[in-house]
């Protein structure tokens, strides 16, 4: 038997997103695979999540090499081929070769004598899904079944007097329907043309603005690159980057994604993704807003934007992680350049009453439990989450109860507000992890503290049945 209350302090979204670019609140929080806890810890730096290289990898099985002499790390196993490039920051993947960036989406650090990748690293080349349970001090680390696909790197470079062009872009192979199939490649290398030919316009500019004079310098520069962001369920999302230089200080880098469906080869739009009539814009407005008020406070974003931000476009740039939903906006819309391109992750979780039937199964990881009698069945070691709605301002708050706690427990638990607006409702997750073989149910309860649970009415007592197969 087991009783929770779920009061006090608020939890906000920051506090259980895909793991990037958030305050710490623990430096070396512990890791958990796949619900087993490694004998290693996480490290935070910067907000930012950064997981040992070596201890991950052997635990999903992969071989890892480091070589002092070259200051190189190497993975291999289940088809993959991953070299590290610690003094160029370079990675090779496979047959894409991309430069490390200096925060968590692909970058590396050292930390004593180990080498630490960041978060985006295991989700793009090791299929993690990695997520980071501050409240209870630990980074949950989740394989993926990826798509039964390869994707190819396609290349190409070139170099002249006036420019330099790196094209590096996806094609993807083993789609039943070639159709479907060369459609998205089409798409993938017309993306890549059209920033060469950005490029060459920008020469073109140039070498006519440097006419009659003594010569420029400066050389044009056009690196496109991409990002496999997302690539289960029969979707696939790739980010796009897309970097010009034209002279000056720096170039720009504007970055654009696609989200595709790879059985019919529909292109999502971020409205897609919700029901019809779902207010997707403002609740997602709201938790941007909250998100950018915070990086204020801590310093890293500037205290005076070029333009207040009010709210996300209905057709807001998105891409999909392995967790979240993740809003993004380019270099000056809202800040100056040295803040960068901003991405704001919305955990699907607390987007469940909103997606479209269609794309439940974004909530998978955690197994979403069902009520009204239907018997839930969860594996050993699997985790079973209860989303309910409740409004804790009112002074009513959910309060459950464990049948036998010895088969399932409690494993964390999580309240989204709405908004910062006085009244407004919350999103609570609550996680139960399976731990032996029995029949269970945990009861949820909505009441008031000082009315007790006697005046719980049948409306608001909602109850889980759980079996834990053997």
């Amino acid at each position: 038997m087991n009783k929770k209350v779920i009061i006090g302090a608020v939890v906000l979204l920051i506090l259980f997103v895909p793991a990037f670019g958030f305050a710490a609140v623990d430096n070396q929080p512990a890791i958990e695979l796949n619900g087993v806890e490694i004998q290693a810890a996480a490290y935070i730096d910067g907000g930012n999540v950064y997981l040992p290289l070596r201890a991950v990898g052997e635990a999903l099985g992969y071989k890892i090499d480091w070589s002092e002499k070259d200051g190189t790390v190497s993975v291999s196993g289940s088809g993959k081929n991953i070299m590290i490039d610690l003094k160029n920051n370079k990675v090779t993947a496979n047959d894409h070769v991309y430069y490390m960036s200096g925060d968590a989406a692909d970058g590396g650090t050292i930390v004593g004598d180990r080498t630490y990748m960041g978060a985006g690293f295991f989700s793009a080349n090791l299929g993690l899904k990695v997520l980071w349970d501050r409240q209870n001090g630990k980074v949950e680390l989740e394989s993926v079944k990826e798509n039964a696909i390869s994707i190819k790197t396609a290349k190409e470079a070139s170099e002249t007097d006036k420019i330099k062009i790196t094209l590096q872009y996806p094609q993807i192979e083993g789609l039943d329907d070639k159709a479907v199939q060369d459609s998205i490649n089409s798409i993938f290398k017309n993306s890549a043309g059209a920033a060469r030919n950005e490029g060459l316009k920008n020469a073109d500019n140039m070498a006519q603005d440097d006419a009659g004079s003594a010569g420029s310098p400066n050389k044009c520069e056009t690196y496109f690159d991409y990002r496999v962001k997302y690539n289960q369920n029969g979707l696939l999302s790739v980010v796009f980057m897309n970097y010009q230089y034209t002279g000056g200080a720096h170039g720009l880098t504007a970055q654009s994604s696609h989200t595709f469906n790879l059985k019919t080869g529909v292109e999502y739009k971020l409205k897609d993704l919700f029901r019809n009539g779902a207010d997707y814009v403002s609740f997602i407005s709201d938790i941007v807003s909250s998100e950018i008020n915070e990086r204020v406070k801590q310093g890293r974003l500037p205290e005076h934007s070029i333009t207040p931000f009010k709210a996300i476009k209905d057709d807001q740039d998105f891409y999909l992680s392995n967790s979240a939903v993740v809003v993004y906006f380019q270099q000056y819309e809202y800040f100056p350049y040295a803040a960068g391109i901003l991405e704001f992750p919305v955990d699907f979780s607390v987007l469940k009453d909103m997606l479209k039937l269609d794309f439940s199964f974004l909530l998978d990881g955690a197994k979403l439990l069902e009520a009204s009698g239907t018997q839930n069945s969860l594996n050993i070691g699997e985790t079973g989450r209860v989303i309910l709605r409740g409004n804790p301002t009112t002074g009513y708050t959910w309060h459950y109860t464990i049948e036998n706690s010895d088969l399932v427990k409690l494993d964390s638990e999580y309240e989204v507000r709405d908004s910062n607006m006085i009244g407004a409702g919350s999103t609570f997750i609550w996680n139960f992890r399976a731990l032996q073989a029995g029949r269970t149910s945990v009861t949820f309860k909505y009441y008031r503290e000082w009315e007790g649970e006697a005046s719980t009415t049948a409306d608001n007592t909602v109850e889980y049945l759980i079996r834990v197969n053997p």
